[in-house]
């Protein structure tokens, strides 16, 4: 039971931390790719919460590394709605 509510927790601080990144500004969450520098920020890497990510890189780290912002390891990235 307390597993369950640890995942939901879990859960909905990730739909908090997406809603917030669609209501701040680009300037503050780095609107490029931290990446290639190029396209549009539309993923976040887990557990760090980092908005890093265009599509195109995300797809080609998807099964983790390591975040470029913060440097923390992460097991996997979120689209941003």
């Amino acid at each position: 039971m307390e597993k369950d509510l640890t995942l939901e927790n879990q859960e909905t601080q990730e739909i908090q931390d997406i809603q917030e990144f669609q209501d701040s500004s680009d300037e503050e969450n780095h609107s490029e790719c931290m990446i290639c520098k190029r396209d549009k920020v539309e993923y976040m890497c887990f557990p760090c919460r980092c908005k890093i990510l265009c599509k195109k890189c995300a797809m080609k780290m998807a099964s983790g590394g390591k975040c470029r912002k913060c440097t923390k390891l992460f097991v996997q990235c979120k689209r941003i709605l």
